[in-house]
């Protein structure tokens, strides 16, 4: 697997730095009516609170920079047992769940929000096999959108329109 992340239609690698100069530099091009976009969405105008749980630091970061461009307030969660930590103590409008995290699946914390009555949508985002994975989750979670790695932007953007 080619080491760097993929950002903006190029693998960035080196620093997580020059990645979020990178990003920096290209959602200041990007013009605030485009970054508000997402916002619309919801209907009043404020931005939604999303909770990124990735394991690999440097792509959570870039992630939450991300979602930070399209206008949202975001919070990291390392792990299954702090994403639900953080779940049960504060009001979240979206969990971004990597599929693959260290302590359990992001599909079992799906499962214990569902169990738990957690007021909170749920999008997945895998980087193994998505042909596998997406069979998987259309089977247990038809509803939940599915987000591969590496992606852009542009993916990202129409997981939280679909999703808030």
């Amino acid at each position: 697997m080619a080491k760097g992340v993929h950002l903006f239609g190029q693998t960035i690698s080196g620093t997580l730095g020059s990645a979020l100069t990178t990003l920096s530099q290209v959602s200041t091009d990007l013009g605030n009516e485009r970054l508000n976009e997402t916002r619309s969405k919801r209907g009043n105008g404020m931005p939604a609170r999303i909770l990124v749980v990735e394991d690999q630091p440097e792509v959570r970061e870039v992630t939450l920079a991300m979602v930070k461009a399209l206008g949202h307030e975001t919070v990291g969660a390392a792990d299954g047992a702090e994403a639900l930590a953080l779940l049960r103590s504060d009001p979240f409008d979206l969990a971004l769940l990597d599929i693959a995290l260290p302590d359990m699946s992001g599909e079992q914390v799906a499962e214990i929000i569902l169990n738990e009555s957690l007021d909170v949508a749920v999008a997945f985002v895998t980087g193994l096999a998505v042909s596998g994975v997406r069979e998987t989750l259309a089977d247990n979670w038809p509803d939940q959108a599915l987000l591969a790695k590496p992606y852009r932007l542009a993916d990202l953007r129409a997981v939280l329109e679909r999703s808030l």
